[in-house]
């Protein structure tokens, strides 16, 4: 197995008590959270994924109240709200009360989701290495539903998306 960043930082997370996995995803959401405030705001194409959202899930919608740059975040729910406003009285196809549209998933809970899964993929692979193992055996493990996931690797099945997102 070739050896890069992504490796060393996975084995480096087994000195942490926590789940790799989740450790990886977690930091890995912040920064994706920090790119978008910093430079995604700019960005018509982020906007648009935003909107079609309906916005930041509840979770990551909650994590950027640690940030410290709140005119990103207002930006686009002023976006939001004036295109929803206009939006009001337009009558849907099927009627005022018809079923609302399915929404399009969190930004930030897609890119979790690729990252635990390309992380469970890694560990899968990583598992064939002296060093890993010996760190693994020292680790308590990961969480119930990575486990799953890197089995499923192992077994070279298709990981299955996060239902962890929305409330």
């Amino acid at each position: 197995m070739e050896k890069h960043t992504s490796y060393f930082n996975l084995l480096e997370q087994l000195k942490d008590a926590s789940c790799p996995i989740c450790s990886q995803a977690a930091e890995s959401v912040q920064s994706f959270l920090d790119t978008y405030l910093y430079e995604g705001v700019n960005d018509d194409t982020n906007w648009n994924r935003l909107s079609a959202a309906g916005g930041w899930c509840a979770r990551h919608g909650k994590q950027m109240e640690g940030f410290s740059d709140g005119l990103a975040v207002a930006l686009f729910y002023r976006f939001e709200i004036r295109k929803r406003i206009k939006n009001l009285g337009e009558r849907k196809a099927g009627g005022w009360f018809s079923k609302r549209a399915a929404q399009a998933p969190c930004p930030a809970c897609v890119y979790q989701a690729e990252i635990e899964a390309s992380q469970a993929h890694l560990l899968s692979r990583a598992l064939g290495e002296a060093e890993f193992v010996a760190a693994m055996e020292k680790h308590p493990g990961l969480c119930l539903p990575h486990v799953e996931s890197v089995l499923r690797q192992m077994k070279g099945a298709r990981p299955r998306p996060s239902r962890r997102c929305r409330p």
